[in-house]
Parts: structure tokens; C-alpha cells; sequence
């Protein structure tokens, strides 16, 4: 379900202004929408679809939407190769050798003869060894055509800037945007009412900021008729969405650069890491050196490397999103889970 959530420059152009997503669609620039798991990046990507398509269907002069999720790729095809299979594939008989420069070629004359609006979705979960690829072929694609572009990636995986994009961050939902949410869901005024009402009072309020974390919380309230009073089932739901079910819903495997740093590790390593922190007082954001400390303690247990605690703070941040980094510090999605970890 849509809403029309705020958007923050996140390249360094000062030129560029803040806008929602529904601005994007008098956006005439290739973008780059980066966010969390479970920010709402492929919604947003749905709901410039749909419009697109109505304004398309008004006005045979505005560019045609294309939507390509780079998971759906065959292993070892590129981005040309994807969309070459969109406008219809190469004729039988061509060669291996020539299939990379005809679907180039054909990608090309068929974005020459129709205006177009190209979505792509999730660049993160294309697998690793395949993003460098993808990143040549996305620069390629914005020099040689002149189609738009909108990428959506988790922010921690946009790692090589792209040539002529504006690159902008999801904001969490403020307020408003979860009562227009909540309204949507529950119909009647009264639940809509009681749901606000526990949601402010539980003391996991706040992870309601980010779409899926709310959709959690709104599917329990619809089955029990209420927020589960005793949290920890909220948490265990939270966690495992984010560190396992989310992706495998959509047949994501998410590879680690440690070995044997598998989903129960992580979920292991963050409770070690909570612990850690909270018994030196470190509650919500911790600075660099509170990271390196706290890693310190616990990386042997796990396998990782000494020196290695940002590079694994921003793989849990790009595979979970259960811990972020902001201004060169870092932080627990939400202090309740910080807590929750330490605890358990």
C-alpha cells in the first residue's frame, strides 16, 4: 500500500532539492532511491509504475514504463541482456559470442524509437559477484540513451557513484503518513483510534516509522484485536522479517563476505554486540570507537577478523538493516531492540 513518503537529497548536490516520492514523477533526471529493508523502495517503484502507465494511456507522447527487478536476471546476464528479454529478445540463432553486443544493440534502437521510463529494482539483490557489472552497464546506459532511469537500492550496498543521477534517501514515515497509513488499513474509526493509542503507549513505539515494521504491527493488531502486550513476540516478528523472511520472500540470498556468517550467526553476533554496548551504558547511538570496543570482545567467537568491525557493521546494516550508520555513527534500529537483544 502506497504512501507518499518524503524523500532527502543524498548526493552532494546542493542544487537538488527534497521532494516525495509522487514528485519524482515530474522528475525529468535519471534517480537513484536508496533506502532501508523494508523502507518502502519497491513500493515507491510500483506506484511510479501504475502512474506512469495511466499517464500513458492518456498521452501516447509520454514514456512507456518498464519495470526490471534485477533478482529476476538469469545468472549471468547483465542489464542488457534483462531488458533485450523485455523488448522481445534476440531472433534464434544467434550466436553466444554475439548475444552481449546484439541485445546492447537492440536495447539501444528500441529505447531510440520509445520514449521510456525505465524502473529497476533492488541493484542489491542481484548477487555480488554481478553488481560490478551491472554498475558498468547502468553508466553505459545513461551516456549512450537518453531514457530515464529509476534505480532503487538499499543504501548500504550504493557503494560507486553514477554519472548524471540524483541520488536520493527514503525519510521514515512521519506521523501523518502513519496515520494515513493505519486509516487504510483499519476502516473502522474506532480500531484506527485504539491501534494509535497502543502504538504510542507500547515500548516498541517508534519502529512504526518504517513501512514493514508498521505492517507487522498492524496484521497482529487485525488477528489479536490488540498490539501484543508483552513485547517480545513483536520483537522475535521484527527480527526474523528482517534478518531472514523478508528476503526469502522474494528468493534473495544475501552472500557474506565471512565465512560461515550465516542469518543465526548474525542474530547471535547483534546479541553479543547489544550486550556489550549496554554494559558499558551505551544505549542508542554509539560512536566508532564504542563499535571497535564492543567488536573487540566478540569478533573470535564468530570468526571475524580483528580489524574488520565497520565492514561488518555495514554488512548487518546492507543484509538486515537491524544496525545503522549515520554521521560516522552507529545505532540499533530502534533502541527497544537494542534492549531486546541484550536480554535474551
Amino acid at each position: 500500500m502506497f504512501v507518499n513518503v518524503d524523500l532527502a537529497v543524498a548526493s552532494a548536490d546542493s542544487n537538488a532539492s527534497a521532494l516525495t516520492v509522487a514528485g519524482l514523477r515530474s522528475h525529468h533526471e535519471s534517480v537513484v532511491l536508496l533506502g532501508q529493508p523494508g523502507g518502502g523502495k519497491t513500493t515507491a517503484l510500483q506506484y511510479l509504475a501504475s502512474a506512469a502507465l495511466r499517464q500513458r494511456e492518456m498521452d501516447s507522447t509520454a514514456p512507456m514504463p518498464i519495470v526490471l527487478r534485477f533478482r529476476d536476471l538469469k545468472a549471468g546476464d547483465g542489464l542488457y541482456e534483462g531488458l533485450a528479454e523485455v523488448f522481445g529478445g534476440l531472433p534464434p540463432g544467434v550466436s553466444l559470442s554475439d548475444r552481449s553486443d546484439g541485445c546492447r544493440v537492440l536495447v539501444r534502437e528500441a529505447l531510440k524509437r520509445l520514449p521510456t521510463l525505465l524502473l529497476l529494482d533492488g541493484l542489491d539483490e542481484s548477487g555480488r559477484q554481478y553488481v560490478r557489472g551491472l554498475f558498468r552497464d547502468l553508466e553505459q546506459l545513461i551516456r549512450t540513451t537518453d531514457a530515464r532511469l529509476i534505480v532503487t537500492c538499499r543504501t548500504a550496498e550504493y557503494r560507486v557513484t553514477l554519472p548524471q543521477v540524483r541520488v536520493y534517501r527514503i525519510l521514515p514515515l512521519t506521523p501523518t503518513q502513519v496515520d494515513d497509513l493505519v486509516r487504510r488499513w483499519l476502516h473502522d474509526p474506532a480500531d484506527h483510534a485504539e491501534f494509535l493509542r497502543q502504538l504510542s503507549t507500547n515500548p516498541y513505539a517508534g519502529t512504526e516509522v518504517r513501512p514493514l515494521a508498521l505492517a507487522v504491527l498492524a496484521i497482529l493488531f487485525i488477528r489479536k484485536g490488540e498490539i501484543p502486550k508483552l513485547p517480545r513476540a513483536v520483537y522475535e516478528k521484527i527480527l526474523r522479517l528482517f534478518l531472514a523472511d523478508w528476503d526469502e520472500s522474494k528468493g534473495v540470498v544475501r552472500e557474506s563476505d565471512y565465512e560461515g556468517f550465516t542469518v543465526d550467526r548474525k542474530e547471535s553476533f547483534l546479541e553479543a554486540l547489544a550486550f556489550q554496548l549496554t554494559r558499558k551504558s551505551i544505549r542508542g547511538r554509539f560512536a566508532h570507537k564504542d563499535l571497535v570496543r564492543a567488536y573487540g570482545r566478540v569478533h573470535k567467537r564468530y570468526g571475524l577478523p580483528y580489524h574488520q568491525a565497520e565492514a561488518v557493521a555495514r554488512e548487518i546494516e546492507s543484509h538486515t538493516g537491524l544496525v545503522l550508520q549515520r554521521s560516522g555513527e552507529f545505532e540499533f534500529f530502534h533502541l527497544t531492540i537494542q534492549e531486546y537483544l541484550t536480554a535474551r
